[in-house]
C-alpha cells in the first residue's frame, strides 16, 4: 500500500499524524490473520463457527454436529448381526418448506439446501452464495457452510441468541457472540475467571462473558467481552485495555494498547496492530502507522470523525464497508467521494465511495492482483 504524505510537525511531546494528499489505495493483498476485517471470515463453516482472526484472538473451535451425533443411536434396536436397525421411515420428499426433513444425498433443491440436521438426517434451509456474510438472509440469519470445503451447502443459518442468558442452559452458561443482521451465536463456557491463563481451543473454558484471548504458544488469558462502539466503558476507564473488534458488533478486551496515550482516528501511532482507543486500532500505511476507526454500515459511527485533508477542520468520513477485502459486515471510517481523482490509484467513485472494479468478474485477476490469499470477491462489477 502506497500513500502520498508530508512531514508531519511536533506539537508539545506528540507527534501530529503526516497528512495524506490523496487517500491510499486500498491493499491488494492484505496479509492473514492482520490488520484487516479477516478477523470477520471463518464463521462461514458450521463445523468452525467462530470467528476470531483479529491479531491475539483465536478461534474456538465447536462441532455441534459431532456433540449431537453421538447421541443420535442412543436407544437404538439392535439385529442379529449387532447392528442397529434403523427405520427408514416414509420416504424423503424434496424440499419445498423451510426446516422440512431431506435427503442429504441433493443438496441443491431450488431456492433451498439440505444441509445436516446434527442427528445424521437432513433439514430444508433457505440457499444462500457467500458463506461468512448476512449475504441474501433474512434478518436474525447467516449464511453458513453446511457441508464441506470440496462439497458445499451455504444455507441460511438462524440465530441462537441476541444475549448470554439465551446461551446458559442447566449445565453450562455460555456466551452470545454478536454478528451483523441480527445473528448471534453462542459460545460454550466454563469455570475460569477473568485474568485466568487459558488454552486456546482447549477443554477448559472461561466463565461467561469471558473469552480466551490469545497471548503466544497457544495459550491465552480470560477476557472480558465488550461493545467497541458502547458509551459504557466495558473495560475500564484507565485505557490499560481497550474493547477491540473481533467480531461484527463484538469485542474482546485487549491490554494490546499504545503506550502512554489514547489516540484518536487518523492520528499517527507507534505500535501497528495495537488498540488507539476502543474501536480504533493502529494499522500500517506506508512507512508510518496510524489510526483507523472501525464502524458499523449504516450507523452513526463515523459522525465526528475528520479525515486530515489540509485544511481547518479536515473532511468528514462515511463508514466504508469496501476499505478491506473480505467482509462488508464493519467498515472504516473513511473519506467518501463525489470525483474520480477523490480516489486512491486504480480505484473510481462510485455510490459515494471508492472503488475497485472487476467488470470480468475475475476477483483474483482484479481485485487481488494475482494472489491466492486475498479474501476479494467481486460482487456487481465491483471488489469488495
Amino acid at each position: 500500500m502506497s500513500c502520498d504524505t508530508t512531514q508531519g510537525v511536533c506539537k508539545s511531546a506528540r507527534v501530529e499524524p503526516e497528512v495524506p494528499l490523496t487517500p491510499p489505495a486500498r491493499p491488494t493483498d492484505p496479509p492473514t490473520n492482520n490488520f484487516n476485517n479477516d478477523e470477520f471470515n471463518n464463521i462461514g463453516n458450521v463445523s468452525d463457527p467462530d470467528v476470531g482472526h483479529a491479531q491475539d484472538v483465536d478461534d474456538p473451535v465447536i462441532d455441534r454436529d459431532a456433540e449431537l451425533d453421538a447421541d443420535s443411536d442412543a436407544g437404538a434396536v439392535q439385529n442379529d448381526a449387532g447392528q442397529a436397525d434403523v427405520d427408514p421411515g416414509p420416504p424423503l420428499l424434496a424440499c419445498t418448506t423451510l426446516s422440512q426433513p431431506c435427503d442429504r444425498a441433493q443438496v441443491e433443491q431450488g431456492d433451498f439446501r439440505c444441509v445436516s440436521d446434527g442427528r445424521g438426517g437432513g433439514i430444508c434451509l433457505v440457499g444462500c452464495e457467500r458463506a461468512g456474510r448476512a449475504d441474501s438472509c433474512a434478518e436474525g440469519h447467516y449464511c453458513r457452510n453446511g457441508g464441506s470445503a470440496s462439497d458445499p451447502a451455504l444455507a441460511c443459518y438462524l440465530s441462537d441468541c441476541s444475549a448470554h442468558a439465551h446461551c446458559t442452559t442447566a449445565n453450562n452458561a455460555g456466551s452470545c457472540l454478536q454478528y451483523d443482521n441480527a445473528y448471534g451465536l453462542c459460545y460454550a463456557g466454563g469455570a475460569l475467571g477473568e485474568g485466568a491463563t487459558c488454552v486456546v481451543n482447549g477443554a477448559q473454558r472461561c466463565q461467561q462473558d469471558l473469552y480466551c484471548r490469545a497471548t503466544g504458544g497457544g495459550n491465552g488469558r480470560c477476557s472480558k467481552l465488550c461493545d467497541p462502539w458502547s458509551e459504557v466503558y466495558d473495560c475500564g476507564e484507565n485505557t490499560q485495555a481497550l474493547c477491540q473488534t473481533v467480531w461484527p458488533r463484538m469485542g474482546v478486551c485487549s491490554t494490546n494498547v499504545e503506550p502512554e496515550h489514547v489516540f484518536e482516528p487518523f492520528q499517527q501511532c507507534n505500535v501497528a496492530g495495537a488498540m488507539c482507543n476502543d474501536a480504533v486500532r493502529c494499522m500500517p500505511f506506508g512507512s508510518h502507522n496510524y489510526c483507523l476507526a472501525y464502524c458499523r454500515p449504516g450507523l452513526n459511527d463515523c459522525l465526528g470523525v475528520r479525515f486530515p485533508d489540509g485544511s481547518i477542520n479536515g473532511k468528514a468520513t462515511v463508514c466504508d464497508p469496501y476499505f478491506f477485502y473480505g467482509s462488508n459486515a464493519v467498515g472504516i471510517c473513511w473519506p467518501g467521494c463525489t470525483r474520480n481523482n477523490e480516489c486512491g490509484s486504480g480505484e473510481s467513485c462510485h455510490a459515494g465511495l471508492c472503488r475497485k472494479a472487476c467488470p470480468n468478474g475475475n476477483a483474483i485477476q482484479e481485485c487481488c492482483a494475482g494472489s491466492n490469499s486475498c479474501a476479494a470477491v467481486c460482487i456487481g462489477g465491483f471488489c469488495e
